[in-house]
């Protein structure tokens, strides 16, 4: 048996894409004609605004003069130009075409024409900063800032494709103010070009002859400065060998000598050390070390020893006098040896000067050597300031050549351009162009209109067909209930209550949307009876109440035994459907103070039975989890055919997940195109986690001719062609 629940894994599903990953073209289209109205209204909008710039606009003349980028020259003089003539890669056109579109070339024209003072620009120049002209010949006058950025703001300049060519075009609405301006700029940009070549030749000449008595005092200081170089780095000899030669000789002789003298002195020091380690005689030990002091102390020893030995022979060895003499034996042992230390600490010291002395004459030989070899490194630089004499010189007489050349030169330039097409006056306006503005305002409209659609669509988390349903929550659509006012007559939508029409036109398709409704139902269990239903929504305002009358209506009307329970504790929009006052209801009934017959109401138009909540009897917060709720519920199983429970919304209160566990089946309602999908999500997670059987959800309020007309995949979308089968 196959039974749907709301899982929360499954409500993470998006819409399928029937044609190999590419959405269904005919959904496309039925959210497009959903979305219409706002396409319209976007697109006519932005069309009917491109439409009014275009007609407000005023009509502008381009003129435009071209100016051809000449490279090659007419040598008049066998020299080479101060300014060398223009090479013929692309780049150097294209910069070219930016120098005529300076500011530069702008004080120009604006100077040569007067434009500060046309009505067209002067008002741009008014309070503007007055900007010195830096234009040859201009000295002193000045030109508005603003008037030139005026100027600038209409002309352009660019190349013609690849070639030499450079379009100079103004833009007016003077035709003939327009040609006049172009044919200025590039008159301009010619005189520019002459005018900057003759300031480069002054500028060269006057340079030249500036660098002229610079290099003859260059040329100068070169030959001071190679004898200057050979007295600072000790270049001079004498008797066929340099300084730093001779020092060197020197110290190797003694050099010599000291390394004599150390191995002597380590010698001795050696010997005395083998000596001592030997432990010779004091006589042998006295030689070797050369200290008569060692020999005096062994001499006196000797003699102490020998009165030693005749006090022993003659007293024995304990005898007093023998043991004095004893200490006086190892008192000039202890003598001895200090003494052969110091001689010996005398002798390792002369051998640590010896070898000072040594290292030191190696190192005034190594730093002399040091000293040689930078002589012979100062040599290379000796060669390199002779030839960077006669490099100046060189220099010298180049620029004297030079300097002849400038001067012969000077008022033989030609300009790198020449203008090959005067702009003429324009006969017809080059702007607004009407057919263009038109094309790209209907192309914005159309954008502008699919943006909107698109963006409402992504915005939109409501829920429409039953397409959208399974694939977002997960679970299968049960029904729709259409809005009264989509499928009633005239006459019935404003004398007749949704409850009441749906008894009063039982063939009408707003009766059989409830009996599909409750087929669906009673069905979603197989052959298990639903006999208790609770009817939910996540959110108020999504017609809950309403559905659950309706559907005890209709199963009342169809002969079961039906019972509508009011379990909505706040607001009691059941009990408030009823006629009359309610002075006991449920609580009543849970409280034991009245039984199931005194508080039940007959709906007398459909015979189903009401059990309301009387006003202000509601006191535990807890009451649908005590026992007693489960005594009222076993009590109406046992005496009725369908009981429907009538609760609050899910995600304000928690009563209807106590109730929803104790249903056969729950009823979850979606207001159509309304309810946000995240919010349903909430609360089918919320009825899963309590453990209730959720067979699937209904949509409620729908507008059954709108989603015929935009809800293609659901059973709504047939609507016009099933409606013959239903009778108002």
């Amino acid at each position: 048996m196959n039974l749907f629940r709301s899982n929360p894994q499954d409500l993470q599903g998006s819409d399928p894409r029937p044609y190999g990953g590419v959405p269904d073209p005919r959904d496309l289209m039925a959210r497009f004609r959903r979305r219409l109205p706002l396409f319209g209204l976007v697109a006519g909008t932005v069309f009917l605004a491109a439409v009014l710039v275009t007609l407000r606009a005023t009509p502008e003349y381009t003129a435009t003069a071209s100016v051809l980028i000449d490279p090659r020259k007419q040598a008049v003089l066998k020299l080479d130009q101060v300014m060398s003539q223009l090479p013929t890669d692309s780049s150097v056109v294209d910069t070219e075409a930016r120098i005529i579109n300076s500011r530069a070339v702008g004080e120009r024209v604006v100077r040569r024409l007067r434009l500060d003072q046309d009505p067209d620009f002067a008002k741009s120049s008014g309070g503007s900063k007055a900007i010195q002209a830096s234009l040859a010949g201009g000295a002193g006058s000045t030109v508005p800032e603003g008037a030139v950025d005026a100027v600038l703001s209409q002309m352009w300049a660019s190349r013609v494709g690849l070639t030499y060519v450079i379009d100079v075009g103004f833009t007016s609405t003077d035709p003939k103010k327009a040609a006049r301006i172009a044919n200025a700029f590039a008159d301009e940009y010619i005189n520019q070009q002459l005018a900057a070549k003759s300031g480069a030749n002054d500028k060269a000449s006057g340079w030249l002859k500036a660098k002229l008595d610079e290099m003859r005092r260059q040329a100068e200081a070169a030959d001071a400065e190679v004898q200057t170089y050979k007295i600072n780095h000790g270049l001079m000899s004498a008797e066929g060998a340099t300084m730093a030669e001779q020092e060197i000789s020197v110290l190797n002789q003694q050099i010599a000598e000291a390394q004599a003298e150390q191995a002597e002195r380590e010698g001795r020091l050696a010997a005395a050390q083998a000596q001592v380690r030997r432990g010779g005689g004091g006589a042998d030990t006295a030689a070797a070390l050369g200290s008569d002091v060692i020999r005096q102390l062994r001499g006196q020893r000797a003699e102490v020893s020998r009165h030693k030995a005749e006090l022993e022979s003659r007293y024995g060895p304990r005898h007093p006098d023998v043991q004095k003499v004893n200490q006086e034996l190892a008192d000039y042992d202890v003598q001895i040896d200090a003494e052969i230390k110091r001689v010996m600490s005398n002798l390792e010291a002369e051998v640590q000067v010896a070898r000072q002395r040594t290292a030191s004459l190696v190192g005034s030989r190594g730093t002399s050597r040091g000293n040689l070899a930078n002589n012979n490194r100062a040599q290379v630089g000796l060669m390199e300031l002779e030839r960077k004499s006669l490099a100046t010189r060189a220099i010298y007489e180049a620029f004297l050549n030079r300097s002849k050349e400038t001067a012969a030169q000077a008022g033989g330039q030609q300009a790198d351009a020449r203008v090959v097409s005067y702009a003429q006056t324009p006969s017809r306006p080059s702007a607004p162009n009407t057919k263009l503005n038109l094309a790209l305002g209907l192309a914005f409209a159309l954008a502008a209109g699919m943006a909107s659609v698109v963006t409402a669509e992504a915005l939109d988390s409501g829920l429409r067909t039953g397409k959208e349903v399974r694939h977002r929550l997960g679970l299968p659509l049960l029904g729709a209930i259409p809005v009264l006012g989509s499928v009633a007559a005239a006459a019935d939508r404003g004398s007749l209550k949704p409850e009441d029409y749906l008894l009063k036109r039982p063939r009408s398709a707003f009766a059989e949307s409830f009996r599909s409704l409750k087929t669906s139902l009673l069905s979603s269990r197989g052959e298990e009876l639903v006999q208790v239903v609770a009817v939910t929504s996540a959110l108020p305002e999504e017609g809950k109440t309403l559905t659950t009358f309706c559907l005890g209506r209709l199963a009342a009307a169809a002969g079961q035994k039906v019972v509508v329970v009011d379990c909505d504790l706040r607001h009691r929009s059941l009990t408030q459907k009823l006629d009359g006052g309610v002075r006991k209801g449920l609580f009543e009934l849970l409280a034991g103070k009245a039984s199931l017959d005194e508080v039940l109401r007959l709906d007398k138009a459909s015979g189903a039975q009401v059990l309301p909540i009387a006003e202000g009897s509601w006191s535990d917060p807890e009451i649908f989890r005590s026992p007693a709720m489960q005594k009222v519920l076993a009590e109406l199983r046992h005496r009725f055919d369908l009981v429907l429970l009538d609760t609050p919304p899910i995600l304000a209160v928690s009563d209807t997940r106590v109730l929803a566990t104790r249903a056969d089946a729950v009823l979850y309602l979606l207001r159509w195109a309304k309810t946000p999908e995240m919010a349903s999500k909430n609360a089918l997670e919320q009825l899963a986690a309590s453990g209730a059987f959720v067979p699937g959800v209904a949509l409620t309020q729908v507008d059954l001719r709108e989603q015929a007309r935009t809800g293609y995949g659901d059973a709504a979308y047939y609507y016009g062609s099933v409606q013959k089968y239903y009778a108002d």
